[in-house]
């Protein structure tokens, strides 16, 4: 994800929903290609000259097509909540499984 923070603009929009981006990440290691790998859906936000990249969500290509327009909806409001004051939320460490 370095290069969200070198170029927050990356992603492309999502029709219907601007202000989320999606970002195609590919998995060398399973040998498919963009269309295969995973989706990772975030939003951006300058806040007093500070560039703020949420993540929002990560999904398998394999597993689901694409996220509903409710989906979207739903990721949208979690962005507004976290970014109406990001040094106040809370976050939780992944699980070790995940890392």
């Amino acid at each position: 994800m370095r290069v969200l923070a070198l170029k927050p603009d990356y992603g492309v929009p999502i029709p219907g929903h601007p202000r989320l981006r999606k970002m195609r990440l590919q998995l060398r290691k399973l040998r498919i290609g963009k269309s295969g790998g995973y989706r990772c859906i975030y939003r951006k936000a300058r806040i007093d000259e500070i560039e703020h990249v949420v993540f929002l969500e990560v999904y398998f290509k394999g597993d689901v097509s694409d996220l509903s327009s409710a989906q979207y909806g739903q990721l949208e409001a979690e962005a507004a909540g976290i970014l109406a004051d990001p040094l106040s939320v809370e976050w939780e460490d992944p699980p070790a499984d995940v890392l």
